[in-house]
């Protein structure tokens, strides 16, 4: 043999070895990720140095073990080409993935089980950094991953009502997945909450068996943490193989940054808002107009603003003359600010529909809000209820089954859903068998109460529909009516004691109660004429119920009415 080809020989030999001990290696690095649930960006960084160590090994075997200038010169390229890849890799994980090069059948069998996976559930992020006051910040984030994975529509995304009450949960991640509906699980950890957020997730298939399919640690300045939830949701949807669609590009090519001050003023204002209680939306009221103050171009904050005066409009806690420029003026300012905020096109829908009764702004802006997050299950629950008004039940319907597939555990949703089977009188059953437990729940919900009184009125259960009469009566006056109401009802029946009581609560509480609670009263009372003069004082007053009146089962009673069908022409419906 020429000595020439001496080289070449031991230089195939040596690729052969090598590349033989890199797969071993890779597969004992694979089995350790696994069995250990460690980052899989291990397995990606030891690739890249094997592709490079190649080049390496070969220059070292061609040139004799010998380090000649040439050879030095290859050497400081490869490295070079290396450490540039690589770093860049490190920094950019989504955007390099040599994930296809690995030749493990159980990277195969990971990526075929992410390529199944269309509903996923993100569970609270726990708050591992020894301070209880990061929790607002563990709980934004939970909400704004939520917010930004919603706005994938190829995936189905759990809403954070139906994941709170696995907190601290027991029980295991097929189970969690079982109960929810879905294929997989995201947990995640804040970590560090300085000038620095660290946060770490992994995406754990549940089915056949669970296994954690990616994991990675995120650390951003919080001036930066917007970009960080747009980064998430890209990796996701690249790890279970989903293309996003250009317009979803759009909303998640984001470079928008944030005062720290003004996110944690937004953050708390958030977390106050979930607890629904009259103190804790004063309380976001504060926070969301400190955040303003901080940053008066931060958007969401002005959203968040908008929102709270419709949540305090929707309970009548205000008039809707004191809500009306403080919904409009905050909600304008966001969408000026990003037009790309799902909850801001939300909150316009409910001021168009229950403050305005303008059904085809509200019917654009419930479908630009679903547009920009397909699982904003609140969004598809209260667009239902739209279509109800119009009396398009076979869409109405769809949208309940949407929300409630989003957000199964929402009593929220399940209340919005009760009111149309109740109030609807589409299946007075279902909505008692729904609501019964609820109102066990939250006994001051005043919904809860009306549907439940309306059901059972449809079904002549005159007894239960009494109690439920006695509740609405409490939660708007006070308790002082009990004994006189026991009496009244045991003399007069139940239409009697709901004339009685309706007259009574005109001298004493003309003003400060709904025109709805007279409608409801003076209809059981069998007072036609009485329930449509509280209809016309409704339309004049603008009460948030007033767009159901074609819709509520008692409509039927007086359809054909002149004084009904005027009203319906000035409501355009």
């Amino acid at each position: 043999m020429d000595s020439s080809d001496q080289p070449l020989k031991n230089l195939g030999k040596a690729i052969i070895v090598y590349l033989g001990s890199a797969w071993l290696f890779l597969e004992m690095t694979n089995f350790l990720v696994d069995r250990f649930q460690l980052d899989s960006v291990l397995i990606d960084t030891l690739l890249w140095i094997i592709i490079f160590g190649l080049p390496a090994f070969t220059i070292y075997i061609y040139f004799g073990h010998r380090f000649p200038w040439k050879a030095i010169v290859l050497h400081a390229i490869n490295l070079t080409l290396a450490t540039t890849v690589i770093g860049y890799h490190l920094l950019n994980p989504e955007r390099l993935d040599p994930t296809h090069l690995r030749l493990l059948q159980f990277k195969n069998d990971q990526t075929e089980l992410a390529s199944s996976i269309r509903s996923i559930a993100i569970l609270s992020i726990d708050n591992y950094t020894g301070n209880n006051s990061n929790d607002f910040l563990s709980a934004g984030i939970h909400d704004a991953l939520i917010s930004e994975l919603g706005k994938v529509s190829a995936i189905r995304v759990i809403s954070r009502t139906s994941t709170l009450p696995y907190v601290d949960s027991n029980k295991s991640v097929q189970e969690i997945a079982r109960e929810l509906k879905v294929d997989a699980i995201i947990e995640g950890s804040l970590l560090a909450a300085d000038e620095i957020v660290r946060v770490q997730m992994k995406l754990i298939s549940a089915f056949p068996e669970e296994m954690q399919l990616w994991s990675d640690t995120y650390d951003t300045p919080m001036i930066d943490i917007l970009q960080v939830y747009s980064k998430m949701t890209k990796v996701i949807a690249k790890e279970i193989n989903i293309t996003l669609t250009p317009g979803e590009q759009r909303l998640l090519a984001t470079n928008r940054k944030v005062n720290p001050e003004a996110y944690e003023a937004y953050l708390k204002g958030k977390y106050s808002m979930g607890m629904l209680s009259q103190e804790s939306i004063q309380a976001a009221m504060g926070h969301f107009q400190r955040a303003i103050e901080i940053d008066p171009d931060f958007a969401p904050a002005y959203g968040g603003l908008g929102g709270i005066w419709a949540f305090l409009k929707q309970m009548d806690l205000v008039t809707s003359e004191q809500a009306e420029s403080p919904i409009k003026s905050n909600l304008q300012k966001a969408k000026e600010l990003d037009s790309t905020l799902a909850e801001v096109y939300y909150w316009e829908a409910v001021t168009s529909v229950w403050t305005d009764y303008n059904w085809e702004k509200g019917m654009a802006q419930f479908r630009k809000s679903i547009e920009i997050n397909p699982n904003h299950s609140e969004a598809r629950a209260l667009f239902a209820h739209l279509n109800w008004i119009l009396l398009d039940h076979k869409q109405a319907r769809e949208q309940f089954k949407e929300a409630l597939e989003i957000d199964p555990e929402n009593p929220f949703i399940k209340v919005l859903h009760s009111a149309y089977f109740g109030l609807g009188s589409v299946d007075p059953d279902s909505a008692i068998a729904i609501l019964t437990p609820l109102q066990k729940m939250m006994p001051t919900n005043p919904l809860v109460n009306l549907v439940m009184l309306a059901s059972y009125h449809q079904k002549g259960n005159d007894d239960q529909a009494f109690e439920q009469l006695k509740i609405k009566i409490h939660l708007e006056t006070d308790t002082s009516l009990y004994d006189w109401m026991n009496d009244t009802y045991m003399k007069v029946g139940l239409k009697g004691v709901a004339r009685e009581t309706a007259q009574f609560l005109e001298q004493h509480y003309y003003r400060s109660l709904s025109a709805q609670t007279f409608q409801v009263l003076y209809h059981i009372a069998g007072a036609e004429e009485k329930s449509l003069d509280w209809l016309e004082k409704g339309y004049i007053r603008r009460d948030a119920d007033m767009p159901y009146i074609k819709a509520v089962y008692y409509a039927r009673y007086y359809r054909s009415h002149p004084r009904y069908q005027e009203i319906l022409n000035k409501m355009n419906l």
